[in-house]
């Protein structure tokens, strides 16, 4: 079985949350700082982990929903988190207490036969009608309860789609006439039912303390949780439930524990008894006898003090085992310390020591008797798995996480079990719910299993990256496939922006930045250190043409896409005709650009008539041709020419500069055509200039004149500053930059609120 679905409303950040997970393997929750993604796994805790501190389940007033009034509790209002699993087995050894929660139907015939098992945390008022204002310290109660039907008074088929319950759910079977009210009746059996009708003024909470099926089943589940800022070496040895204790306690398979720790706490006490530790024991029978002198002895002639080796116990057992590392730099194994393993392979040790606990751990001792309860679902808890670790580590765990989980998720071993006398092997399915800023580990994640949480004005979201291409069936392999191909670690970096810029490729990408950063300084000037990254904007390069795939993730019109703005900026790439008349720019630009009243209000499309290149340098301003920004063309010319690496032959470089004119002018008086345009670049470059490599050079130059950074100010003007007999103006001479129409309209879109 595995968590296929988290529902939370009213928690936190959190007004009515809804996810469906489609299976159980590894889940990389993505989002922004403080959109919400410690308190969707501390939801899961409060419903999942029997070891949370029970003062953290009374919750308060700060834990409902800041997005509503403050004081949405005195009026009433529950918080309510319901975790729900699916592929519940069968298998005899826990069919019995997994369908407590998933019971089948009484007819035999349901048509939600289907149904998940469900188990909630409520914390809500101990009585439901009341006149007054709640008081929420002598009111609200938190419970904990399990059972077929879901709060939402909906349900997901295994392919994700949403179902809703029939009448004879809602208003027979539960006796529930107002579907806003259904959460109220969810956990109720039909009793219960009839014992509300009889006397509503008894209490729900009063049915509910009745039902234990709920914190029956938590403790057979075997739940970890790392938080952000863990220190994994004292989670390793401190307390019983240190890791080290959990692994050896999960060795014992017998339940002969007591056996076990008497053997180890009696072997201690050879050790110093038989004399193998001479120099050892002088100091610690020095110390005993000084210990029993009466000058310092408090408990003189009442006790004698010694020293001795304690009673080893599952509780402390931690504090006499440490691991060792052997990092292949000889036989030499030293303690798991920072001066010898870094934090980053700290942390990779005690993951690693998490997946040996989940292969061990299968069932729980209580109270170190022959009691036992059965392990059956292990989840793992991870904030920023990522932590202390270099790019490739990134990249190394979540492949092993991933192989790992895979190992553990099937409830028993493939094969035919009837072929065998022998008890088949119990395995406990495992899972894995990571919440990360890393783009390296989203780059290594399947499309599936990556969700992006999103705090917008009104609810934070999640949005599965698979499940919005799935919405168009025709185009989901294909923009499946490209996505899959193209979202690698730099470009993954789309799902956790703000905003995000849509490029063809390294070439606008490389002088966008710089143009951005201009525009938003002049655009807002009384902002201070106001950039792309106070901004929360990514500039991402698609590779190519095909930009369907990245723009689809942003189509929100099902309200099911991501809620960043998206801003694509195309090339026109000479899609007229040969023969096309290129005597008006504008009437061409405004042809290209009409806007599309279907698009999702948060995707804005631009294009140019050409290339970026040509826009840019020669017609910026489609109403205005004489005006361009042909000299910074010219004058990162002279600069290859001088850094001495292009143009080397002689005459090579007036050459260029007559090409530049003689386009400058065909642009001009409207006498440019297609083949003049295509050829262009290869004439001026050549093969020793790349696009991209214009493009860096140009970023530097808009930053000396636009940003005034001391730096490339300094690059553009000592030692390669053109002489007075060229025609190539100097730094300080050039012309104010004009934005190209295409990219200025989209960035006025992009950073209106």
């Amino acid at each position: 079985m595995y968590i296929s679905r988290v529902y939370i409303k009213n928690f936190r950040n959190f007004d009515e949350f809804d996810l469906f997970i489609p299976d159980g393997e590894p889940l990389t929750i993505i989002g922004s700082n403080n959109s919400g993604k410690t308190n969707f796994l501390q939801a899961i805790r409060l419903v999942l982990d029997s070891n949370i501190p029970t003062w953290e389940r009374r919750l308060s007033e700060n834990d409902f929903c800041w997005l509503k009034e403050e004081s949405c509790w005195t009026k009433g209002e529950e918080i309510i988190i319901t975790v729900t699993f699916s592929n519940v087995s069968d298998k005899e050894e826990i069919k019995a207490l997994l369908h407590s929660i998933a019971p089948a139907s009484s007819n035999g015939d349901d048509a939600q036969d289907g149904l998940d098992a469900n188990i909630s945390f409520v914390f809500a008022p101990s009585t439901f009608n009341k006149s007054e204002s709640f008081d929420i310290n002598d009111d609200y109660i938190s419970f904990l309860v399990a059972g077929r039907y879901h709060p939402s008074g909906y349900y997901y088929s295994s392919d994700g789609t949403i179902q809703e319950y029939d009448n004879n759910i809602l208003s027979s079977l539960h006796a529930c006439d107002n579907k806003e009210e259904f959460y109220k009746y969810f956990y109720l059996s039909a009793d219960d039912i009839e014992k509300i009708r009889e006397n509503k003024e008894i209490s729900f909470e009063k049915q509910l303390t009745k039902q234990i099926y709920a914190n029956k089943i938590r403790k057979h589940i075997n739940l970890l949780f790392l938080d952000a800022l863990r220190d994994v070496k004292n989670d390793f040895y401190q307390g019983y439930n240190s890791l080290v204790s959990q692994l050896i306690r999960g060795a014992v398979q017998n339940g002969k524990n007591n056996k076990i720790f008497e053997e180890v706490t009696g072997a201690l006490k050879t050790l110093r008894t038989a004399g193998s530790t001479p120099e050892a024991n002088l100091i610690l029978d020095e110390i005993e006898s000084r210990l029993q002198n009466e000058k310092v002895n408090l408990l003189t002639d009442k006790a004698e003090l010694v020293i001795s080796t304690p009673k080893i116990t599952p509780e402390n057992v931690g504090r006499y085992f440490n691991f060792l590392v052997n990092l292949n730099e000889g036989i030499k194994k030293d303690s798991l310390d920072l001066k010898v393993v870094g934090l980053g392979f700290q942390n990779l040790a005690y993951i690693s020591a998490i997946f040996t606990l989940f292969e061990l751990k299968k069932e729980i001792y209580v109270n170190d008797s022959d009691e036992k309860i059965k392990i059956i679902y292990n989840l793992l808890l991870i904030e920023e798995p990522e932590a202390h670790l270099d790019v490739q580590n990134q990249k190394f765990l979540h492949t092993q996480i991933e192989n790992k989980t895979e190992k553990l998720m099937d409830d028993f071993p493939a094969g035919d079990e009837s072929a065998s006398t022998e008890k088949p092997k119990f395995f406990a399915f495992t899972q894995v719910l990571q919440t990360s800023h890393s783009t390296h580990l989203a780059s290594k994640s399947d499309l599936k299993n990556i969700v992006v949480m999103q705090k917008n004005v009104k609810q934070t979201s999640a949005t599965n990256i698979d499940s919005i291409l799935q919405l168009e069936s025709g185009t989901y392999k294909h923009r499946r496939r490209i996505l899959k191909q193209y979202l690698d670690a730099t470009r993954s970096a789309l799902l956790f922006a703000q905003k995000v810029v849509l490029v063809e490729g390294l070439s606008e990408k490389y002088a966008l930045g710089t143009i951005l950063n201009s525009y938003l300084k002049k655009a807002k000037p009384e902002s201070k250190n106001l950039d792309i990254d106070s901004e929360g904007i990514e500039i991402v390069e698609v590779g190519g043409k095909n930009f369907d795939p990245f723009v689809a993730l942003f189509n929100d019109n099902d309200k099911q896409g991501l809620k960043n703005k998206c801003l694509s900026l195309h090339d026109g790439d000479f899609q007229l005709k040969a023969d096309a008349d290129f005597s008006d720019y504008k009437i061409i630009h405004d042809s290209l650009n009409v806007s599309d009243t279907t698009t999702s209000t948060n995707i804005f499309s631009r294009s140019n008539i050409f290339t970026f290149e040509i826009e840019t340098f020669f017609i910026p301003d489609p109403e205005n041709p004489t005006s361009n920004n042909v000299e910074y063309l010219k004058l990162i010319l002279y600069r290859f020419m001088k850094d001495g690496d292009y143009f080397k032959k002689d005459k090579t470089f007036e050459k260029k500069i007559g090409i530049i004119n003689d386009v400058t002018t065909a642009i001009s008086s409207h006498t440019i055509d297609k083949e003049k345009i295509e050829s262009f670049f290869d004439e001026i470059l050549g093969y020793e200039v790349s696009k991209p490599t214009l493009s860096l050079y140009l970023s530097s130059l808009l930053k000396a004149k636009l940003l005034n950074d001391d730096v490339e100010i300094d690059a553009w003007s000592n030692g390669y500053s053109p002489d007075d007999t060229t025609e190539i103006s100097k730094f300080e001479n050039l012309p104010e930059f004009i934005i190209p129409k295409y990219i200025e309209e989209g960035l006025s879109w992009l950073i209106t609120e």
